[in-house]
This record gives structure tokens, sequence and C-alpha cells, in this order.
């Protein structure tokens, strides 16, 4: 233990010693400057969100769900619609092909013998 607290005493004026500053070149402290600013921004952006969630937070849980659902909404439509464009490709390049055309449906030759 006493080595120890010895140890500390003779390190911990080593370790207090001042470093010699760099200085800042004037790109460096313009890109401390801009991120300075997007964080500022950010900070305040969270700020007022943060307020309005605050307010009254049964609306702002509200607004988050249907934004969500819309969301949703908008991926499921244009899924089931490419599916739909798809399918429907496939059977009209199907009905045209170089064998079928000019050809009736088979419901079509039974609706003449009625």
């Amino acid at each position: 233990m006493k080595k120890l607290l010895l140890l500390l005493a003779f390190s911990l004026p080593l370790l207090a010693q001042e470093v010699e500053e760099k200085k800042e070149t004037t790109t460096e402290k313009v890109v401390t400057k801009l991120q300075d600013w997007d964080f500022n921004k950010y900070e305040a952006a969270h700020g007022r969100a943060h307020a309005k969630m605050n307010k009254n937070p049964q609306r702002y849980k509200r607004e988050q769900m249907s934004r969500r659902n819309k969301t949703n909404q908008w991926i499921k439509n244009i899924l089931i619609g490419g599916v739909a464009y798809y399918v429907g490709y496939k059977v009209g390049q199907d009905e045209m092909k170089k064998g079928r055309k000019g050809k009736k449906p088979i419901m079509w030759a039974r609706e003449d013998k009625k």
C-alpha cells in the first residue's frame, strides 16, 4: 500500500504538467464552427419536438401513429399495384403470343352455341 501511494505521489505531478497548446488553423476553425452550427440546429429542432410532445402528449402520439399508418398504406399500395401490373403484363404477353393471335378464347366459343 505504501508503494502504491508513493507511486501516485510521484506520478501525479508528471500527469498534471501542462501540455503545449497547438494553434488551430483557419480551416480547422471553420470546420468546428460549421459543426457547432449543425449541432445547434439539431438541438433546437429536438427542443421544439419535446415542447410539442409535452404540451399535448396524446395528440403527439396520434400524429406519430397516423404518419406511420400513412407510410404503411403507401407501401401496401405500391406493392399491390406492382404485383397487379406485373401479373397483368405477363397475362397480356401470354395472350398475344404468335400462335394465339386471332383465336377466340374458350368462353367466347361457348357463347356462340347458345
